[in-house]
């Protein structure tokens, strides 16, 4: 899967995540970690977005 270039956007809102996380006393450590688990998590929920298109095509045309 090629890699997708991150918007402008999608950076700014990144970074204001991260010095929220840095104002509320989290090391720059503990702010990537945690930004990177939430990426993590939704990666995962976009992967299972084809999946349930599926299952919700098949259900509507009664092939279930």
């Amino acid at each position: 899967m090629a890699k997708k270039k991150s918007t402008s956007e999608e950076i700014i809102h990144r970074l204001r995540e991260a010095d929220v996380l840095l104002g509320q006393g989290h090391s720059i450590a503990q702010a990537c970690k945690q930004l990177e688990a939430e990426n993590a998590r939704l990666k995962k929920a976009v992967a299972e977005l084809p999946i349930d298109k599926i299952i919700l095509k098949e259900v509507a045309e009664g092939k279930f």
